[in-house]
């Protein structure tokens, strides 16, 4: 078995249509496109997967669960619009590109141990999401979370950058914690203006007022 496996099956590829399930219980690295709009795929086994490309399982919406117990780094458009993905398991996952979870609105609860670096548009419009833990996340890219508007509390004891719109309309956030953050972009808060709570490292009171304004 080969240990990397890229353009397996294509957008516009008949068979797409009709795998169910997938067991590749050998290959450590998959490339871009990866079984992309594979609308019947169900279940996957990637037990010893750890790169993953562009557009992994994009727009395959009968997955429900997936665990990928030894990925560090996935590409852009992980599992974008897959509206029945209601658990994933990802415990080594250290860095993500762009549009991660994009428009994924089943899942309700997503925790990443390792994760450091966060690409942009980070679960982009996941509206069922009421629980988010990134210990470890260092740095994040620009439109965190944007159009979430069902996480309260926003904890990344970690993250010490973060790019320009962190919260872009994010409406009912209440509490902002990030007590080592060492630069942050323009429209920090965008228009979250339910903050109740705020703990954000290089900001004192009055820098947080002007932000806020």
């Amino acid at each position: 078995t080969h240990n990397y496996i890229t353009y397996m099956m294509r957008e516009k590829n008949s068979m797409n249509k009709k795998i169910e399930n997938i067991d590749i219980p050998n290959v450590k690295e998959l490339g871009d496109n990866f079984l992309k709009s594979c609308y019947k795929l169900k279940s996957i086994n990637l037990p010893n997967v750890v790169e993953i490309g562009d557009n992994f399982l994009s727009h395959s919406i009968d997955i429900t669960e997936i665990d990928l117990p030894k990925v560090k780094n996935i590409g852009n458009n992980f599992m974008f619009h897959n509206k029945r993905l209601t658990k994933i398991t990802v415990p080594n996952l250290i860095k993500v590109g762009n549009s991660f979870l994009h428009l994924n609105t089943f899942l309700k609860r997503i925790n990443l141990p390792s994760i450091e670096i966060i690409g942009n548009r980070f679960l982009f419009n996941n509206n069922g999401l009421v629980e988010l833990i990134l210990p470890n996340a260092k740095t994040i890219g620009n439109y965190f979370m944007p159009y979430n508007n069902t996480i309260k509390k926003i904890y990344l004891p970690e993250t010490e950058n973060i790019s320009y719109e962190f919260l872009n309309d994010n409406k009912v956030v209440e509490v902002v914690y990030i007590p080592n953050a060492k630069s942050i972009g323009e429209n920090f808060l965008g228009s979250a203006n339910n903050i109740k709570e705020f703990n954000v490292g290089c900001l004192n009171d009055e820098e947080y007022i002007k932000v806020k304004k």
